[in-house]
């Protein structure tokens, strides 16, 4: 893998079983990343959440990434 990839998750149809969740159809294919976020910048991705609070100044509205490598 050359770098942390950045997604984006859509909401799916799907029907629940048994407590495990099917997507119907099945999908044939899946989407690429957003983009990919090279090992200089970050060697361990955390995650992403969009801060949608108003007590984080600048950061509000924002896309925040979380990092357990070299976050820069």
């Amino acid at each position: 893998m050359p770098a942390t990839r950045l997604d984006i998750y859509q909401p799916v149809g799907s029907t629940a079983t048994c407590g495990h969740i099917i997507e119907t159809p099945t999908p044939t294919t899946y989407d690429g990343p957003l983009c990919w976020i090279p090992r200089q910048l970050d060697s361990s991705a955390g995650g992403q959440v969009f801060v949608n609070r108003d007590d984080f100044g600048p950061l509000s509205g924002h896309l925040l990434h979380m990092s357990f490598g070299a976050a820069s």
